[in-house]
């Protein structure tokens, strides 16, 4: 009888541990195949600044005052002395 059991026990764990391997086996994924084909989209912009000169000619007015600061923002002090020039 206890051959029997022993035989028994044996044969259960034989299919129980084919049983397991199959199982892992099987659940194992397919490797998903990485993309080959590398796209590149490259994007030039030319910016160029266009400047306006002005010619002015020189003539012999000017303006003179003394200036302050006040809270970080610049003021006249006293009325702005302005001489018309020859155009």
């Amino acid at each position: 009888m206890k051959k029997n059991i022993k035989n028994t026990l044996c044969s259960f764990l034989f299919c129980l541990l084919f049983l397991v391997i199959g199982t892992l086996v099987s659940c194992k994924s397919n490797s998903v195949p990485l993309s080959t084909k590398t796209e590149v989209n490259t994007i030039t912009t030319k910016v160029i600044v266009h400047d306006t000169v002005f010619g002015i000619k020189p003539d012999s007015s000017y303006y003179k005052s003394w200036l302050e600061c006040i809270d970080g923002k610049v003021k006249f002090k006293g009325k702005p002395e302005v001489k018309a020039g020859n155009f």
